[in-house]
């Protein structure tokens, strides 16, 4: 934890270009062997470089408003995952904190260059199970680019791109990689710019998936289209454990949709419909739907407008779910076990009679 700590502190507070980079050479010399996780909370953006004086010459005038200036990018991961092999989770965020009154917007860039660095560097890393990019103004383009290559990475398990701004073109992209012959176990798209066009493409990736178990699209635009499209997928997903949905703009279409996908999915738990209008018709129907499904056992129905009579009636099926659940539980458990040789308490093995047959 210390080597992980003193690695993240440095990177946090490097200026690209300005930093001299043996503190750093020298940390991760010493944490190569135990640094498992990096969770990069800020990148320091390059120094400004001073303007240049204008040339007093028209012709030197027009030559340097032809050359472009080059821009500098935001620290480098490359030659730190290089140098440690272990490492399985990576987390990171491209903003600044405490800014104070210096703050700028272009202090919160990600550019297109560190995505194309970024991804280049994730897809080398053979050992990382676990990539966060959120709160880091990813769009489309750069999802596109990041996911692009990631499509054949052969141990990512969870990926969060959650509180950036991906829309549709960059969920069909996502739709892809669960199409692919990914190992993707968590995927979070929380607080995101996703629509039904979107929603249909993750759809679609959701029942080509086979090692997909959690899918969080809270907080997006899903709509009942979108809304009605995921329902759809879990009618033929057989994998999938907890999906959020929560304020996606869904309403008793969607509800209706999910009942029938509940009646038949038999692998869901725990399922987020909070802050979305069903309705009572869709809480009806959800209740319905609930008296012949005996594996979900969370739902969160605040702030959909159900009805108190379906949210009781559902309220006691989940808990005669838990129950059965906890029941299963309990005689795995005790089916794992080695069988155990009866044994007399000592403090009543005084008491112990021979039976009649015994005595002589």
């Amino acid at each position: 934890m210390f080597f992980e700590r003193h690695v993240q502190n440095i990177i946090e507070l490097t200026v690209p270009g300005t930093t001299d980079p043996t503190e750093l050479n020298e940390a991760l010399q010493m944490s190569a062997k135990v640094v498992r996780k990096l969770d990069i909370r800020q990148l320091l953006p390059p120094v400004e470089k001073e303007p240049k004086p204008l040339p007093i010459d028209k012709d030197s005038d027009d030559e340097s408003d032809s050359e472009e200036e080059e821009e500098q990018d935001h620290f480098e991961f490359e030659p730190v995952l290089k140098a440690l092999p272990h490492v399985e989770e990576l987390h990171v965020t491209y903003s600044v904190r405490d800014c104070g009154m210096n703050f700028e917007w272009n202090t919160f860039l990600f550019k297109a260059n560190d995505c194309l660095k970024l991804a280049k560097t994730v897809a080398a890393c053979h050992t990382l199970r676990v990539l966060r990019l959120y709160r880091s103004k990813v769009d489309d383009q750069k999802a596109r680019v990041l996911i692009g290559y990631l499509l054949n990475h052969p141990t990512l398990e969870e990926l969060d791109l959650s509180c950036n701004i991906i829309g549709d073109k960059g969920a069909r992209a996502v739709g892809m990689f669960l199409n692919n012959r990914s190992r993707l176990v968590r995927l979070n798209l929380m607080d995101n710019n996703i629509r039904a066009t979107g929603a249909l493409a993750i759809a679609h990736g959701l029942v080509k998936s086979t090692t997909l178990e959690i899918l969080n699209l809270r907080l997006n635009h899903l709509s009942d289209e979108g809304g009605q499209a995921i329902a759809r997928g879990l009618l033929k997903n057989q994998k999938l454990r907890e999906a959020n949905l929560s304020s996606n703009e869904l309403g008793d279409s969607t509800a209706s949709m999910l009942a029938q996908a509940l009646m038949t999915n038999t692998t869901i738990r725990t399922l987020d419909l909070s802050s979305n209008k069903l309705g009572a018709d869709g809480g009806r129907q959800l209740r319905e739907c609930m008296e012949t499904n005996t594996t979900i056992t969370h739902i969160d129905l605040r702030l959909t407008d159900c009805g108190q009579e379906s949210e009781y009636c559902i309220s006691l099926a989940l808990h005669r779910n838990r129950e059965a659940a906890r029941d299963a539980a309990i005689r795995e458990r005790e089916a794992r076990l080695p069988p155990q040789r009866e044994a007399l308490d000592p403090q009543e093995a005084h008491r112990y009679v021979l039976p009649p047959d015994l005595v002589y």
